[in-house]
């Protein structure tokens, strides 16, 4: 398991935890798409998001996943890697690397952006 140090600027914490899905798309190169599996998501950044599920995921290396997940109504595909796992009770918690580019950061931050106006303007009424 590698050590994993944020040093972004920029990570949302989201009030309630977001419903997605995983998928495994490769190991070591080889492709392929596995079956669903639940998660929630539970903050977000740029490059790397943290989710827990109810599921014991492999870590190894060589291993990469997509994580599906809705925000305003907006699907958003997170291609990457799980870089660590915590055993929380009944449940796995797990950090996550964003294998990301330009476009898709611009993506999350304009959603992420989205949904705090959208949550505040809820508040407010």
């Amino acid at each position: 398991m590698m050590k994993y140090k944020r040093d972004e600027p920029f990570r949302y914490q989201f009030p309630e935890p977001i419903s997605g899905h995983f998928v495994i798309t490769s190991i070591k190169g080889l492709s392929g798409q596995s079956k669903k599996g639940k998660i929630e998501l539970l903050d977000i950044s740029q490059r790397g998001c943290k989710f827990q599920s109810l599921l014991d995921i492999p870590i190894t290396n060589g291993i990469m996943f997509e994580i599906t997940i809705t925000l305003n109504g907006n699907l958003i595909t997170l291609p990457g890697k799980i870089a660590w796992k915590k055993r929380k009770l009944k449940l796995y918690e797990y950090g996550y690397s964003i294998e990301t580019d330009e476009e898709l950061e611009k993506v999350i931050l304009t959603e992420v952006k989205e949904f705090v106006r959208n949550k505040r303007k809820n508040e407010f009424w």
